[in-house]
C-alpha cells in the first residue's frame, strides 16, 4: 500500500505519555506486567497480537500514523492516534537507547491539558507511561 503522507521520526524514549487504553494489558493487570516488555509473546492479549502484526510488517506503521500532542504546562505527551502501536514499540524496544516511530504531526498546546487540570482520572483506563525508565 502506497502512503503519501508526510511523516517524521519522533523519539519516544525519555518522554512521558498519558495513555488511555481500555484494552491495554498493563491497565488490566498492573503497570510493569506487559508481556510485550517481557517478550512473552505466548500470552494472548491485544498487545501481543498487535506486536506480532508489527513484527510481520518490519515495524512499519500502516496508513494511520500517530499524531502527537505535547502539553507545555505539564510536559506530558498524548497520542491522538497510534497510542497502542507506540506503547507496544516502546515496551518491546525499552532496552534500546533510542526508540523512534514515524508520526504524521506534532502539536503543542498551552495547557492545561486533560491530564494536568484537576479532573478525576479513571485509573482503570488511563495512566502515565514513562519511556525514560529502563
Amino acid at each position: 500500500m502506497s502512503n503519501n503522507k508526510k511523516t517524521f521520526p519522533f523519539e519516544i524514549k525519555g518522554k512521558k505519555f498519558w495513555l488511555s487504553l481500555p484494552d491495554c494489558y498493563e491497565i488490566q493487570h498492573g503497570v510493569g506486567t506487559c508481556p510485550v516488555r517481557k517478550k512473552q509473546l505466548n500470552i494472548e492479549c491485544y498487545c501481543t497480537k498487535l506486536l506480532k502484526e508489527l513484527i510481520a510488517t518490519d515495524f512499519k506503521m500502516h496508513s494511520n500514523f500517530p499524531y502527537v500532542v505535547k502539553c507545555k504546562n505539564c510536559n506530558v505527551y498524548r497520542f491522538l492516534d497510534g497510542q497502542h502501536r507506540a506503547c507496544i514499540m516502546g515496551n518491546y524496544f525499552h532496552e534500546e537507547s533510542s526508540i523512534k516511530i514515524e508520526c504524521e504531526q506534532q502539536t503543542e498546546i498551552d495547557g492545561p491539558c486533560s491530564f494536568c487540570r484537576p479532573i478525576v482520572v479513571d485509573e482503570k483506563q488511563e495512566f502515565i507511561k514513562d519511556f525514560s525508565q529502563p
